[in-house]
């Protein structure tokens, strides 16, 4: 089993610190992130979240290319994986409005569908 901590903290009004760092690692990686990126997922979570959810696939690849970034992190700890189970643990101390982490999409389909098991705490 993988555990990969996610962080999200405040940086500034308009952008995030993403902390992260896989179990049993010296210390985290960390990036900044333009909220702009990901304000239309933002007004959507905001508006309609609880009710319906549009493009769950949209929102989802949105969020996980928000997060993945330049780096590619996400998408190398999750290739990583493979046959493991990988739980993402993820923090958002940023003060995000709730943002659906369970649609989380890498462009091959819903992180939590695929063949090894992704769990979120």
């Amino acid at each position: 089993m993988q555990i990969l901590y996610i962080e999200l903290h405040s940086h500034n009004k308009a952008s995030v610190e993403l902390r992260y760092q896989k179990l049993h690692s010296q210390g985290y990686e960390k990036q900044i992130l333009q909220v702009s990126e990901i304000e239309d997922a933002i007004a959507l979570a905001e508006r309609d979240i609880y009710v319906s959810m549009p493009d769950p696939v949209a929102i989802g690849k949105k969020l996980f290319g928000w997060l993945d970034g330049d780096g590619r992190w996400l998408s190398r700890a999750v290739a990583d994986c493979q046959g493991e189970l990988l739980v993402l643990a993820i923090a958002n101390l940023a003060k995000l409005p709730h943002l659906p982490w369970e649609v989380l999409h890498d462009r091959e389909g819903f992180l939590i569908d695929h063949t090894f098991p992704i769990s979120f705490i």
